[in-house]
């Protein structure tokens, strides 16, 4: 019985270095991935980090504009 992997294109984070590196191009596409997700998480990190700055800068917009209404 011929045991079958997975596509490596439906593949993400761990489960990608468990495929065999058959083919050159496999191995080349797997690195690839492998630093998208990192610069992903790197990303999603950042914005995390500056989300509360943002929150507050927004706030401030609201209560001026609406104090600029108020005004008129």
């Amino acid at each position: 019985m011929e045991m079958k992997f997975p596509n490596v294109s439906s593949l993400k984070g761990d489960l990608a270095p468990l495929i065999p590196f058959d083919k050159p191009d496999t191995k080349i596409k797997l690195k690839q991935r492998k630093i998208y997700l990192k610069l992903e998480q790197g990303l999603l990190i950042d914005g995390m980090r500056y989300q509360h700055v943002l929150n507050q800068i927004i706030f401030q917009l609201v209560l001026k504009k609406k104090n600029e209404e108020l005004i008129l």
